[in-house]
Order: structure tokens, then sequence, then C-alpha cells
């Protein structure tokens, strides 16, 4: 049984919230969501998958020399694309659009570890998908766009992170210097692992 300190309501409201299952599924009533004036609300920071425009964000185009197939293939796999990500020690798949991410990030001479829960929130096949992810120290949302080039595709991916309790401040300056490093080292890890 859990007996830390009580998590965030941004996680748990979140339907995989450390304690599974959980929903309909078991029995239990589904969890209400909060509703405001701009339409759903998830997490703290995002309001209909949107991120307040100060957030960090870092966006790295590049070319994977394979077919767009199958760097969709790749890239709709949660355990695939969560290995990609700098900082990510292990990836637990829970359903077919939910994960969580044990992230482990340095900052300075310290290192701090989250569990993110992950959730795909859109897909369009072969084009684009967008996800979100939550913790008790950040959220974050990511798209990945697909266009083909021949025999190659072009993959478009954005993250952004928005830090949150007490080392926010810290955790947002962090990001906004390492963000464009973390987005590129993705896009090294990607195409290493479609192109050999």
């Amino acid at each position: 049984m859990f007996t830390g300190p009580p998590m965030p309501a941004a996680i748990a409201e979140h339907p995989v919230s450390g304690f599974l299952p959980l929903g309909p599924e078991t029995g239990s009533p589904p969890r209400p969501r909060c509703r405001g004036p701009a339409g759903d609300r998830v997490g703290k920071y995002f309001i209909e998958g949107v991120l307040p425009a100060t957030m960090p964000e870092g966006t790295v185009s590049f070319e994977v020399a394979a077919p767009i197939d199958r760097v969709w293939a790749f890239l709709s796999d949660m355990r695939r694309i969560g290995g990609c990500v700098p900082g990510v020690q292990s990836v637990e798949v829970l359903d077919a659009n939910r994960a969580r991410w044990n992230l482990k990030v340095k900052i300075g001479p310290l290192s701090q570890e989250f569990i993110v829960l992950t959730e795909t929130i859109e897909q369009v096949p072969v084009q684009h998908g967008r996800f979100r992810g939550e913790s008790d120290n950040m959220d974050m949302i990511g798209t990945i766009d697909l266009s083909p080039l021949g025999d190659a595709t072009k993959v478009t991916y954005t993250m952004a992170v928005q830090a949150k309790g007490p080392l926010a401040r810290i955790m947002d300056n962090f990001m906004r210097s390492k963000l464009k490093s973390q987005t590129e080292e993705f896009a090294a890890n990607v195409k290493k692992a479609l192109e050999g």
C-alpha cells in the first residue's frame, strides 16, 4: 500500500495514479473531470492539451533513412519511443495508450528521479501523434509529425515541459538550457534505432 506523501491532484486524478487497475472495469466509479470555461483541464498546466506560451520547449526536425510506415510503427510503440527519450531508465506499458516512465534527470551535481505517467492523446496514422506526461514535479506534452521524403522520412519532434512543486524554478531554468540538446539526443536515438 502507498504510504508516501499524498500525490498532487493532477496525478491523483490520472487514471493510472500508482494503483492499478482503476476505473469502471474494477467496479469503482469513474473519476470526475474538472471542467472550466476553456473546457476539460488536463493536469495543472494543460487546458485542452495546449501549453502556456512560457513553457520551455524544444523542437528538432531530422531525416530517417527508412520508409514512413516503418518509422510510424517504431514511434507508435510506447516502449520503443520511451527508450529513445533521454533519461528514461525504464518503460512499463500499462495499456494501449498509457505507460509509466522511470525518468532520471541530472541537475548540476544532483540527480532527480521521476515517475512519469504518459498517455497518447492523439494519433493520425503515419502522420501525427501527440502525447502528454505527468509526474509530481513536471507536466509535459510532445508531438511527432512525419512526412515522406522518397524512401526516407522527415520527423519533427517537439517537447514542452512545465516544472511544478518546490523545484519548479530550478527545473524550468534547467529545462530552458537543456531541452534543445535533449530533443537532439532523442533524434539521434531514433535514427540509430531505425538505421542501425
